[in-house]
């Protein structure tokens, strides 16, 4: 697998700081003081506590990497940005993983990735995006998000659970709809 990995994906990804496990530590920040699982301090290893028995290789573990590198990542899901389109994925590939996985259904989850939620007056993650939109959500508090409609992708990378998971500003507070809002303020559409 991490050669299959390296091959497809890492090494078509400019200045690619993206893997599972990585190596190197120096660059990441802990996550958490896990008192209850593992009794230390998350550093540079999965997150989750499921996916790591799993030694952070299950669909559930967290990817590490710098936002140069997740953005660089999520060129390959952005198809307006050239009439040539090079990414790693086929469009059709891209527009199945995208989509809603139950097109008649209030559930917001796609095949691969989040989306909007389809009930009127519920604006998830933001009243801004389209429904062609989608992206991740992350349990430490990162997010990244693609709207095709209007060519926009934001990453945004943060840790929420340093240095307890009981820190939970982050949904209280709304950030992530905020800082949307400040970014489609600052946009022409």
């Amino acid at each position: 697998m991490k050669s299959y990995l390296k091959n497809i994906f890492y090494q078509k990804i400019e200045n690619s700081s993206i893997s599972f496990n990585p190596s190197d530590k120096s660059n990441i920040v802990p996550t958490e003081f896990d008192s209850i699982f593992r009794n230390s301090l998350v550093h540079g290893t999965v997150h989750d506590e499921a996916a790591s028995l799993f030694e952070g290789k299950s669909g559930n573990a967290g990817l590490f990497g710098s936002a140069e590198s997740i953005g660089q990542l999520i060129k390959n899901f952005e198809t307006w940005s050239s009439d040539n389109f090079q990414g790693i994925f086929k469009e059709s590939t891209i527009n199945k993983f995208t989509s809603y996985a139950f097109s008649d259904s209030l559930i917001r989850r796609g095949l691969g990735f989040d989306k909007p939620k389809r009930k009127i007056g519920e604006n998830y993650p933001n009243k801004n995006l389209s429904q062609q939109s989608f992206g991740h959500t992350g349990f430490t508090g990162t997010f990244f998000w693609v709207d095709p409609k209007v060519k926009l992708s934001v990453v945004f990378l943060t840790n929420r659970v340093y240095p307890t998971r009981e820190n939970k500003k982050i949904y209280e507070k709304n950030i992530r709809s905020k800082l949307l809002d400040l970014i489609f303020e600052n946009i022409k559409i």
